[in-house]
């Protein structure tokens, strides 16, 4: 079945993918992609998954999610018509924080999750496109709170799928993405010192073992044998945009 969340952010793939392969098929179909999820929103700006599985009310990380999708057509596509259902999702995302700018409502499992610092990239992006000053503080409020969940060993805490579960590699790369685009959007050192501490924890584990495990603790000790494929490409997007930004040749290395 659909997955509304996913089609949100794999528009921006799409988008680089037909831009490199002189795919323009990939662009419209990113196109068709967005149009449908505009006639799926909710009345309240949010998003809410259906099809593959039936959740009970609009959520902050999907919604998040699907704005990626909305900015890259809107910035990238001319897709004007998309303006109007940005700014809702941009809305419900704000509404669902608190004064301290973690998202409070509208949480999977009633729960703050630090991961959904990727959502305030996309309303920060979304702020700055539309020249909405809410957004922009609100989204760095949310960068602000999320940076506080890290803790002495550079491991973000409140950041794990539901209660009683293990923090992943996949949550963790979410963290470091959205705070990392967050800085280059806001020019906001804080926010790239954070990612570093973690970076350099990855760096440093993946170079005397070899490997992540896919469930990690507080002191980024192995509470899994297996391994998360997808942390593990989200953590190289992350570890090869560093060495661009910086040109360490550690993060080029555990990245390849």
């Amino acid at each position: 079945p659909p997955y509304r969340e996913t089609t949100g952010y794999i528009i921006p793939t799409l988008l680089d993918l037909a831009e490199h392969a002189k795919r323009p098929d990939l662009a419209t179909t990113a196109e068709r992609m967005g149009e449908w999820l505009a006639e799926v929103q909710e009345p309240d700006g949010g998003f809410m998954e259906r099809d593959l599985q039936q959740d009970i009310k609009p959520i902050v990380f999907n919604t998040g999610q699907i704005l990626h999708g909305f900015n890259s057509l809107i910035m990238r596509r001319g897709r004007q018509d998309l303006v109007g259902n940005a700014r809702r999702a941009g809305e419900f995302i704000v509404a669902s924080a608190d004064a301290s700018g973690s998202f409070v409502r509208n949480e999977h499992f009633n729960m703050p999750h630090a991961y959904n610092v990727r959502s305030a990239w996309a309303l920060l992006t979304l702020g700055r496109l539309l020249e909405e000053g809410t957004f922009e503080k609100v989204a760095l409020a949310n960068a602000d709170w999320t940076v506080a969940q890290q803790n002495a060993h550079g491991f973000y805490a409140s950041n794990s799928f539901q209660p009683g579960r293990n923090a992943n590699t996949h949550g963790l790369a979410y963290v470091m993405q959205g705070l990392l685009e967050i800085h280059c959007i806001s020019g906001q050192e804080r926010y790239l010192e954070s990612v570093r501490r973690a970076a350099e924890k990855v760096v440093s584990i993946y170079g005397s073992r070899g490997r992540i495990a896919g469930e990690l603790g507080s002191e980024w000790e192995f509470l899994a044998t297996h391994l998360c494929l997808t942390g593990y490409a989200q953590l190289a997007i992350v570890l090869y945009k560093l060495y661009e930004m910086g040109g360490e040749e550690r993060y080029l290395t555990t990245a390849n």
